[in-house]
C-alpha cells in the first residue's frame, strides 16, 4: 500500500536563527556561512556542528538544534560549500574537502575535545572524514552509511536506479539540474521520503539559495568531484572512511535513496572500529529527522549524552 503523505509539524521558533551568524574562510578560499543556535561564541559550552546534505539547507536542523542547546551545546550549522550564501573554493568539493571544512569551522569557533559532529547525506560523508583525522569526539550520520558497507552497489540494479540522480549530476546532461533546480529538488524530496511533504520552512531557504547561479553549480559539485564509482553508486557514501570515535548511523526504513540493507551492512564495520558505534533504523525516509523530529532528535541527543557526557 502506498505511503500516506503527512504534513510536517510547524517549525519551532527556537531553531536556527533566520540570518547567518558568522562566516568562516577555508584554506582554499571558500567562504562558509554559518547559522547558530544557543550562544555560538560561548566557549564554555561544547560545540556541535550540524552539516546538512543534498539537496537541503541548515533549516533542516530546526528541530534537532534546540534539543542540543537545551542539553548544553552551542550549535553551528554551516551551509555546504557552493550552496549560497557559502561559496565554492579552489578545491573540488569532495567528501574529504567537505570534511576539512568542518574542521575549519571547529577551529574558527574554538571547539575543543568535547565537540561533536552530525551530518546528513553529503553532510554525513563530510562528518566521517572530519572525525576520522580530526577533533570530534563523536559522530552521527543520517541517511548515508560509511563507504565499506556500500561495496557491491555497482552490481545492484535496484540501488543504481535509486542513485540515478548522482549519475545525472555528473554527466553533461546534469546541466538540466541548473535550469530548474527547485523543481528537481522537490521531486527528490518526495521520491526519497515518500511520506513527507516539504513545507515552507524547507523550501524558502532552498529557493533563496538556488536563486544564486553559483549555488546551481554548487549543488552538483560534490558529485562531479567524486571518483566515478562513487558518483554512479552511492554518491557521498562511497567517498568516506569509518570513524574510530563513537558513531551512530541513523537510517530511515523507507529511505528511497539508499536502501536500508546498506545501513544494516554498516553495523559490523562501525563496531569493529568502535564497540560503542551502532546503526539505528527509524521510521521514515531520507529525511527521518524531519518526519519524526522528536523521536529521532531525542535518540541522537541521548547517544551524544552517553558518549560525551553532555546533557541535562
Amino acid at each position: 500500500m502506498p505511503s500516506t503523505r503527512v504534513r510536517p509539524p510547524a517549525p519551532r521558533p527556537t531553531g536556527p536563527v533566520p540570518g547567518v551568524v558568522t562566516t568562516v574562510r577555508s584554506d582554499d578560499g571558500a567562504v562558509l556561512a554559518v547559522h547558530g543556535a544557543g550562544d555560538l561564541f560561548d566557549r564554555s559550552r561544547p560545540l556541535a556542528v550540524l552539516q546538512h546534505g543534498f539537496p537541503d539547507t541548515p533549516a533542516t536542523w530546526r528541530h534537532l538544534a534546540p534539543l542540543l542547546v537545551a542539553r548544553g551545546h552551542r550549535v553551528a550549522m554551516p551551509w555546504l560549500r557552493g550552496w549560497a550564501p557559502s561559496t565554492l573554493g579552489a578545491d573540488p568539493a569532495s567528501g574529504a574537502r567537505l570534511g576539512a571544512d568542518l574542521r575549519v569551522v571547529h577551529a574558527a569557533l574554538g571547539g575543543d575535545h568535547r565537540a561533536v559532529v552530525v551530518g546528513h547525506d553529503w553532510g554525513a560523508a563530510a562528518a566521517y572524514h572530519a572525525a576520522s583525522d580530526g577533533p570530534f569526539a563523536a559522530v552521527v550520520g543520517l541517511a548515508v552509511p560509511p563507504e565499506p558497507s556500500l561495496h557491491g552497489m555497482l552490481l545492484d540494479l535496484d540501488q543504481l536506479w535509486r542513485s540515478r540522480h548522482a549519475l545525472r549530476a555528473r554527466l553533461p546532461l546534469g546541466r538540466s539540474w541548473c535550469d530548474e533546480p527547485l523543481a528537481h529538488v522537490v521531486a527528490l524530496w518526495r521520491r526519497w521520503s515518500p511520506a513527507y511533504v516539504p513545507c515552507a520552512a524547507d523550501l524558502a531557504p532552498l529557493r533563496a539559495s538556488l536563486a544564486d547561479p553559483g549555488a546551481r553549480r554548487g549543488m552538483v559539485a560534490p558529485y562531479r568531484a567524486a571518483r566515478l564509482g562513487a558518483a554512479i553508486g552511492a554518491g557521498p557514501a562511497a567517498d568516506g572512511p569509518v570513524p574510530a570515535v563513537p558513531t551512530l548511523l541513523v537510517h530511515g526504513r523507507d529511505d528511497a535513496c539508499i536502501d536500508r540493507r546498506y545501513a544494516v551492512a554498516a553495523g559490523p564495520h562501525l563496531s569493529r572500529r568502535n564497540p560503542t558505534s551502532s546503526v539505528w533504523l527509524v521510521p521514515g525516509g531520507h529525511w527521518a529527522h524531519l518526519e519524526h523530529p522528536r523521536d529521532v532528535g531525542l535518540g541522537i541527543a541521548a547517544f551524544l549524552d552517553r558518549t560525551c557526557g553532555v546533557g541535562a
